[in-house]
C-alpha cells in the first residue's frame, strides 16, 4: 500500500490521486492513527511529523516541505547554491525597482504585487520582495527522484490575461501540448536547473516554475510541493510513485 498524506476534499489533488486507486490510501490530519509502512508520500502537507519516522521511505519529508513553504528562505537557498533565481529583498530599504511583492506563504499567485516606485512600495504590505525578471515565457517542470517527468507551458486563457504575471488568478493556465521553439540546448538546461532546484531544497519531487528570460536563460521562480494536477498529471505521478515503490520491494 502507498500512503499519501494530503487533504480529504474532492477538489484537492491528493484526494484525486488516491480516488479509485486500490494501491493508494489517503491519510489526513484528523484520521491519523499509528501507521507503519514502506512508502509515505507527503503531498504538500506537513502535519504529524512523527509519521516520517514510522515509514521506511518518505517522499518529501515534513521538515523539507515546511522550509520550502517559506518561499523567501527557499529563494535565498537557491541563490546560495548559485542557481539563477530572482533576487530576494527582505527589507524595503534593499529593494530595486521594479520588483514583486510576495507573502511568505502563497499559492496560485494570489499575493503578487508589481511595484515600480517608492510611493507604491511604501503603501505595500507584502512580507518580502523579489527582483522583477523580464521574460518571454514560463514553464512548469515536474521532477521526481532526480528526473523530469513532464513539462507544461503557461498560456493566456483570455484577452484579459495579465501581460507578464502568469498566475491562475491573473488569467493564465498550463498547457501540456505545445511546440518547444527555443532549441534543444536550452531545453536540456531547463531540465538540469529544475532537477538542481528540487535537490537543493532536499525534496524528492516537485513542480518547478521556470521563466525564460529575454536573453534565453532559465530563471527558477519556485518549487511547488503540492501542485494541482490534471488527469494526465495525476496518472504520471501515480506511475512514478508505483515504480519507486516497486524498486524498493525488489532491493
Amino acid at each position: 500500500m502507498i500512503y499519501v498524506f494530503g487533504i480529504n476534499k474532492p477538489e484537492e489533488t491528493s484526494w484525486r490521486i488516491c480516488n479509485h486507486q486500490p494501491d493508494f490510501k489517503l491519510i489526513i490530519n484528523d484520521e491519523v492513527k499509528p501507521l507503519t509502512g514502506e512508502v509515505l508520500t507527503r503531498y504538500g502537507c506537513i502535519g504529524f511529523r512523527s509519521l516520517d519516522k514510522t515509514f521506511k521511505h518518505v517522499l518529501n519529508q515534513s521538515e523539507h516541505i515546511t522550509f520550502n513553504k517559506q518561499k523567501h528562505k527557499a529563494g535565498l537557498k537557491l541563490m546560495q547554491a548559485e542557481i539563477f533565481t530572482p533576487q530576494v529583498y527582505l527589507t524595503k530599504q534593499d529593494v530595486e525597482y521594479p520588483c514583486m511583492g510576495r507573502k511568505y506563504e502563497h499559492s496560485r499567485g494570489e499575493d503578487i504585487n508589481y511595484i515600480i516606485n517608492k510611493e507604491e512600495l511604501e503603501k505595500d504590505s507584502s512580507n518580502y520582495y523579489t527582483k522583477f525578471i523580464p521574460s518571454i515565457s514560463e514553464y512548469r517542470i515536474h521532477i521526481f527522484k532526480g528526473k523530469p517527468t513532464r513539462i507544461s507551458k503557461k498560456i493566456k486563457a483570455s484577452s484579459n490575461s495579465h501581460p507578464f504575471i502568469r498566475s491562475y488568478l491573473r488569467g493564465w493556465r498550463f498547457q501540456d501540448t505545445f511546440e518547444w521553439k527555443l532549441g534543444l540546448t536550452l531545453l536540456k538546461e531547463v531540465y538540469v536547473k529544475a532537477v538542481e532546484s528540487v535537490q537543493t531544497l532536499n525534496l524528492d519531487f516537485g513542480a518547478v516554475d521556470i521563466l525564460i528570460t529575454k536573453d534565453k536563460k532559465p530563471c527558477i521562480l519556485e518549487v511547488n510541493t503540492g501542485p494541482r494536477l490534471n488527469r494526465l498529471g495525476r496518472k504520471i505521478f501515480r506511475n512514478q510513485v508505483r515504480k519507486y515503490a516497486k524498486i524498493l520491494e525488489e532491493t
